[in-house]
């Protein structure tokens, strides 16, 4: 939108919500992405738990800014098409839409899977190989 011919008519708003659109982009970018590399540096040096503890941060995170820059491209272009209060309330609409299937099913899903979990199993993280396997791994 920068380099059409339209751009120089935004107003101060329109033009603060597409810079800031453009900067949550990019740093939700970093903190999607983080993970991988991050992965690649501390490979094979028994830093697992590092690289969990820190992905499990980084990508909720980067979930929000990029839940938050979508909502502002979204607010800009609605704004400009359909006015501001129009945009306002379809873009609280979308973000409480994300909001829903991003955390709060998830996070629903979770406590009633706590609940339904036997104890011997809190904490276990999957599938433990067969006895007789482990000696050929």
């Amino acid at each position: 939108m920068a380099f059409t011919p339209r751009f120089g008519s935004l107003n101060t708003f329109q033009l603060d919500v597409y810079v800031l659109s453009l900067v949550l982009g990019a740093t939700s970018t970093a903190l999607l992405i983080a993970p991988a590399p991050f992965h690649r540096l501390v490979f094979r040096r028994r830093l697992k738990t590092q690289l969990v503890r820190a992905s499990s941060h980084l990508l909720p995170a980067g979930l929000v800014l990029l839940k938050l820059a979508l909502a502002a491209a979204l607010l800009l272009i609605l704004d400009v098409v359909l006015g501001r209060w129009p945009a306002v309330w379809i873009t609280a609409g979308i973000v409480a839409w994300f909001c829903f299937w991003w955390y709060l099913l998830p996070l629903r899903v979770r406590l009633a899977g706590r609940a339904q979990a036997p104890d011997a199993l809190a904490g276990d993280v999957g599938a433990r190989p067969h006895p007789e396997l482990r000696e050929h791994v």
